[in-house]
């Protein structure tokens, strides 16, 4: 793909819609690791929002199956290796990620005391 796509994209709707076209679609369907482009190349022709499709999508996925194929080979091995790969990391703790602590204490501070010692004391998770 040339340099000279999302320019003229750009000439040609500024012309025919009189709007300035300020968002790019840095699509998943293209092979971008194939040309030279920066996000500084298409922000220096007017470009200011620069959104990569599939951006948080496709690096899931491949996660997940390269974990799966893992845990497949390596069995348990695989698991207790991704555990200790995420000491320190922000997604070490699922719980804290979401905020389950934040709620328990505004469930202690706005609910009957009973109500959510009863909650929890049936509970078999958090």
């Amino acid at each position: 793909m040339e340099i000279e796509l999302p320019k003229n994209l750009l000439r040609r709707y500024t012309r025919i819609f009189r709007i300035f076209l300020w968002h790019f679609n840095y699509s998943m369907q293209f092979e971008w690791y194939k040309t030279p482009w920066k996000f500084s190349d298409l922000a220096a022709m007017g470009y200011k929002i620069i959104h990569v499709s599939g951006g948080g999508l496709r690096p899931s996925m491949k996660a997940v199956w390269d974990y799966a194929a893992d845990l497949f080979r390596r069995e348990e091995e695989a698991e207790k290796d991704f555990e200790r790969s995420l000491i320190g990391h922000p997604m070490e703790n699922q719980r804290d990620f979401a905020g389950f602590p934040e709620i328990k204490r505004l469930e202690a501070k706005y609910l009957p005391g009973e109500e959510v010692r009863t909650k929890y004391e049936k509970s078999l998770g958090y």
